[in-house]
């Protein structure tokens, strides 16, 4: 049964790439990488193999995207994913689920994602104020994740009740 583009509802295809069997959505460009998917494709193919694919999923014709940031759900467990900023100071925000691991990446966001790296590879230094907010950021992502796990282990508890 494929999964569900938690962007536009549409029924997602699966494309190998670099060994990696990853749900990606016709209509919007969406992909879907299930846990450590993007580090291993990072690992075999570098920064670039980025661009290969983003250039290798495109949206439809005529696609635009929408003006303001869904709610998502996890195309795999179904459950609302939380939004984060990739690599704490970049433009970058995608979705990430706390159940599964599975992170979404929307149209063009490849892209972006590989000039950061390259920026962050070639040392290009942070101003004070990009330290001080990753700083607070990660802050911020340690909290989610503790609050993640609280509602994790408090789900168990109650089913674990009704047994």
């Amino acid at each position: 049964m494929p999964r569900i583009c938690p962007d536009c509802n549409a029924a997602m295809n699966q494309k190998s790439f670099f060994g990696e069997l990853l749900d990606t959505c016709a209509h919007c460009a969406g992909i879907f990488f299930d846990e450590g998917e993007i580090c291993r494709i990072k690992e075999k193919g570098g920064v670039r193999a980025f661009d290969e694919l983003d250039t290798m999923v495109q949206p439809e014709a005529g696609y635009v995207p929408p003006t303001e940031h869904p709610i998502r759900q996890c195309p795999a467990c179904k459950v609302t994913m939380r939004r984060f900023r990739y690599m704490y100071t970049s433009p970058v925000f995608l979705d990430c689920c706390d159940g599964c691991g599975g992170v979404w990446v929307e149209n063009g966001e490849l892209l972006q994602m590989r000039e950061c790296l390259q920026a962050a590879k070639d040392g290009q230094p942070q101003s004070a104020a990009s330290e001080q907010i990753a700083a607070k950021v990660e802050a911020l992502n340690a909290l989610e994740r503790a609050r993640a796990n609280r509602a994790r282990i408090a789900a168990s508890m109650i089913a674990h009740h009704r047994e």
